[in-house]
């Protein structure tokens, strides 16, 4: 039941959509009906012209206002009977068209909950987290939940339809009808309870295969040319192609179980219609009674067995995704509780005054050793700072300390001179972060630099940005015979160009203070000293912090500190 539980609790329709449901429900219920009923009358007609002259003419001749001859209403019966089967067409078309469109949508909610879920999260805590665990959960964990739905939905509807023909055949030989259903419960039951505990495990091996082989080939990409180099090609493969394997073979298993309920349900249609016709024949010995009969149970068997499989099909599915429905509730309603702790920024200036450090230590979580010792740093606006120190030093511990995504471990931090304990939200609205993985999208290079929509880029401000940081459009396009806006990153452009449109991106955002670590690792020394100086330049009234392992153009900073063995001691 808890399966059930978490589905109800991510799933919710709105009354509007449930009145639409219901109402293509009962009408789809009442063609089936409909249509069922006049079986029967059918059947007869041909049969027994007497007898369904007696029993069925004069009723239905009353009831449409025709002449009341026995073919005249046997054509009625055969155009009603086409028309009725004829508007469910229509009706099932959209009754689909609808669930599977409900489905979708709840399917990009949950998408937008999970990157929302996910971009809440504490930097430490992301970084705990396996990053193909977060791809798997943004892509792959809503769509089968869609899948789920679908069904669910499908087997609501099937199971109207198929309960109001029970209902009919009731009335029509309820002692049929009775070992029908004993027949087809024993079997479904069965069938379920063999194995719904083997597809929990199928199931949750295939989500611990998907993220595997997901983490296997996002490696290879991003490794590739070391792969290349080392020809380690093939382990890479191996690993992924015995992972698809592994994956393949759990997928067979599923698909087994799933799709034989049809044909077990079909050896048990048999036996029904046998049971049926050893039954009549016992009470029956008129041929015309009997087919009557026969007819109308095989038309409703052929309406209610589908339901009936769809139903095995929808428990055994739901049973194969337990760890999928798992997984995004655990992600929709445990993680959601650890959300960042926030201030209210309004209370401080929107403008950056200072930043300043007192006795800051920093440890990793459950550690004893302090990477970073009582750190003191003064930063004012305007200032221009650079801190250098080796490989190691806790470079990169210090910046995510000064954007406020790790929290210290002891000291106080004044922002604007005011003692802050969180300083990640004022961060996100007045600071810019250059890191030394260069970030890229693959979309044009100019919405790379603006992260943004091209109908809402600033084309002033993308010129200016691209001059800044020494991006020459004219070599790009002798390159890469395409121009800038046009230009994507699957044209695989080099370390230096994306490192300018990194910092070109830091330009073109224009925030109070710029925190840039490693800038110019990846340029040569003509670029290194040109957009050091255009830094300098285009951000005098702005306040740049340069992290980096080289003394970079000391004379520019007015502040220099270096890093070593945790302690950070001020050279200017």
């Amino acid at each position: 039941m808890k399966t059930f539980e978490r589905i109800s609790s991510i799933f919710s329709l709105e009354k509007k959509q449930i009145f639409l449901f219901i109402l293509f429900v009962i009408f789809s219920s009442l063609l089936d009906l409909l249509s069922l009923g006049l079986i029967a009358p059918l059947i007869t007609s041909l049969l027994d012209p007497e007898l369904f002259s007696r029993v069925y003419k004069f009723l239905l001749s009353d009831l449409f206002f025709i002449k009341s001859t026995t073919k005249n209403v046997t054509y009625l019966v055969c155009f009603a009977i086409l028309f009725l089967f004829f508007l469910k067409f229509f009706l099932v078309y959209f009754l689909n068209k609808f669930i599977f469109k409900l489905s979708l949508n709840e399917q990009v909610k949950n998408r937008i909950k999970v990157l929302n879920l996910i971009s809440n999260l504490d930097y430490s805590e992301f970084r705990k987290k396996n990053k193909d665990y977060f791809f798997h959960s943004v892509y792959s964990l809503p769509q089968e939940f869609t899948g789920v739905i679908v069904a669910i939905l499908r087997t609501i509807a099937e199971f109207t339809v198929a309960l109001t023909l029970m209902i009919f055949l009731a009335f029509y030989n309820l002692k049929i009808l009775l070992t029908l259903i004993t027949i087809g419960l024993f079997s479904f039951v069965i069938y379920y309870f063999i194995f719904r505990i083997k597809l929990e495990k199928y199931g949750a091996k295939i989500n611990e295969g998907t993220i595997k082989i997901i983490s296997f080939v996002r490696s290879f990409s991003l490794g590739f040319r070391e792969i290349l180099v080392l020809s380690k090609e093939k382990f890479f493969k191996n690993n992924i192609i015995t992972g698809s394997y592994e994956l393949a073979n759990n997928q067979l298993k599923i698909n087994l179980i799933q799709v034989m309920p049809r044909y077990m349900l079909e050896f048990v249609l048999i036996l029904i219609v046998i049971v049926i016709i050893i039954f009549t024949f016992q009470k029956q010995s008129n041929e015309t009674l009997i087919l009557p009969i026969l007819a109308t149970y095989g038309v409703a068997s052929i309406r209610i067995f589908p339901f009936l499989n769809i139903f095995l099909s929808t428990l055994l599915l739901i049973k194969s995704k337990t760890d999928s429905i798992k997984r995004l509730h655990s992600l929709l309603y445990e993680i959601k509780n650890k959300k960042n702790k926030s201030f209210s920024v309004d209370k401080l200036s929107k403008n950056f005054e200072s930043l300043k450090f007192k006795n800051i230590s920093y440890r990793f979580p459950k550690t004893k050793n302090y990477l970073l010792k009582k750190i003191n740093l003064n930063i004012k606006k305007g200032d221009k700072v650079l801190i250098f120190g080796k490989s190691g030093s806790g470079k990169s511990t210090l910046i995510n300390l000064l954007c406020g995504l790790v929290q210290k471990s002891s000291g106080q931090i004044e922002l604007n001179k005011k003692i802050q304990h969180y300083v990640l939200q004022y961060m996100k609205r007045n600071c810019f972060l250059l890191t030394q993985d260069n970030f890229i999208v693959n979309l044009s290079i100019a919405e790379n630099i603006t992260l943004d929509l091209k109908s809402k880029i600033n084309q002033n401000i993308l010129k200016k940005s691209i001059k800044l940081a020494n991006i020459d459009q004219n070599i790009i396009y002798r390159k890469h015979k395409t121009n800038l806006d046009d230009l994507n990153t699957e044209s695989s452009i080099s370390g230096g160009e994306k490192q300018r449109v990194s910092i070109a991106r830091g330009f073109y955002s224009n925030r109070e203070l710029f925190i840039l670590d490693e800038p110019t690792s990846n340029l040569d020394p003509k670029n290194t000293a040109k957009i050091i100086s255009n830094i300098m330049l285009e951000l005098k009234k702005k306040t740049v912090i340069v992290i980096s392992h080289d003394h970079l153009a000391i004379s520019k900073f007015n502040k220099i500190f270096k890093l070593e063995n945790g302690h950070l001691k001020k050279i200017k």
